[in-house]
């Protein structure tokens, strides 16, 4: 879940490459950030560091982006640094990702299963979720033995579960009530 301030970021960040026709490409660039940054971790360490000031982080920022990403990234992140929100860069990505995905007629689905997929059954499952949501999904696939059986989907922070685990937490909780549902 994104925070509302990482989210202000990425909107904003969104808007301008939007108008600038760069989502796409930047999109990409937030990605490549967010790995070089802050899957090391002593660069990580650095950013978030409360020892070591802002001017020393905006000059590791700006020589290792400057003329690699587009500006407009290079300026959202230093804004970051400036007010000592670079801890949520992970959000602001999901946030711009998301926006992007959006902006090109996309929706994510993360898809658990208790055994993984087989192709027809991916595609079927893409398709099911296409035309219910009425947009084109990309299918990220989990495999979770918890299930038992049957699928749980999980988009834009809506969860739609079909498995047999959740149908029999739907019935453990439903005996307690003493309202049980035939189907």
């Amino acid at each position: 879940m994104t925070t509302l301030v990482a989210r202000h970021y990425a909107q904003a960040l969104f808007e301008d490459a939007r108008e600038a026709g760069t989502v796409e490409r930047i999109d990409g660039e937030v990605h490549m950030v967010a790995d070089t940054l802050f899957t090391e971790p002593s660069s990580r360490e650095f950013l978030h560091s409360r020892l070591i000031g802002r001017r020393a982080k905006k000059e590791l920022v700006t020589a290792a982006f400057a003329g690699k990403v587009d500006r407009m990234l290079l300026n959202a992140i230093l804004l970051m640094v400036d007010h000592d929100r670079i801890g949520l860069y992970r959000d602001f990505e999901a946030e711009f990702h998301h926006l992007a995905h959006f902006d090109r007629g996309l929706r994510e689905a993360a898809v658990a299963s208790a055994a993984a997929l087989q192709e027809a059954g991916r595609r079927a499952m893409t398709e099911a979720l296409e035309k219910r949501f009425d947009k084109k999904v990309l299918l990220e696939e989990k495999t979770d033995p918890t299930l038992i059986g049957g699928i749980r989907v999980l988009s834009e922070g809506v969860e739609y579960d079909n498995s047999v685990a959740g149908k029999l937490e739907a019935f453990r909780k439903a005996l307690g009530t003493g309202k049980i549902n035939a189907n």
